[in-house]
């Protein structure tokens, strides 16, 4: 084979897949990496646990690669659809000449996502952080009708810092279905009882809902607090 023709030959047959599995035997903990050649291949993987995010979009223009969704849709306009997460364990090979290829690097594991990564640290317009922030408030609904001991009367809700907003939202939603079963229940046993009027009907409606207020605005005092 002509000398010249050797270096071409290396970068048609080099297994990028191959070397980064082997590479990666020893790696533990959470990664997203992406890695250029000296020949232009590309690629691009995340950790077998998925505690890392990775996200890609693939067209027929473009391959790009974020830790989150929002931003290769407002760089590229593309839909939420178009924006897939890559697998834990998985890696994209993009060869010099376009070819793209993915396959596993690690062996499979039980996911264990960072919830801290993905939920803090993650943009609030993604429409899935959006609802998993959402939930997350709506699941303290228990603990917190606990903590006031069902009286609603006597508590006002708000959120800090700003960044909780979303989570209190889903709260507030999980406080009003509470009370609005409370209102259900109460209703059916008066009408059962056969004491169903109106003054029953104003205190059970009318009454010991959850209240949202603004009580706290961010400013250096407020800030100086939290962080204290």
């Amino acid at each position: 084979m002509p000398g010249q023709e050797i270096p071409d030959r290396i970068s048609e047959e080099l297994d990028l897949l191959r070397i980064v599995s082997e590479s990666a035997e020893a790696w533990d903990g959470g990664y997203s990496i992406c890695g250029v050649v000296g020949n232009g291949d590309v690629f691009v993987l995340r950790d077998p646990r998925g505690i890392r995010p990775c996200h890609m979009l693939v067209t027929e223009e473009v391959v790009a690669f974020a830790s989150e969704r929002v931003p290769l849709m407002t760089v590229f306009e593309a839909g939420q659809d178009e924006v897939e997460a890559l697998d834990p364990g998985v890696a994209v090979t993009i060869k010099s000449d376009g070819t793209m290829d993915q396959g596993r690097f690690a062996p499979e594991a039980e996911p264990l996502p960072c919830s801290f990564e993905r939920i803090y640290f993650s943009r609030g317009n993604d429409p899935g952080i959006y609802q998993e922030r959402k939930a997350m408030g709506a699941a303290l609904t228990p603990q917190v009708v606990e903590a006031i001991d069902g009286d609603f009367s006597r508590a006002v809700f708000a959120f800090i810092p700003n960044t909780a907003e979303t989570a209190y939202y889903g709260l507030m939603d999980g406080l009003r279905q509470y009370r609005r079963q409370q209102v259900r229940s109460g209703i059916l046993e008066a009408f059962r009882r056969g004491d169903l009027d109106e003054e029953l009907l104003d205190q059970l409606i009318m009454k010991n809902w959850p209240r949202g207020e603004k009580v706290a605005h961010k400013d250096i005092k407020m800030r100086t607090f939290i962080s204290q």
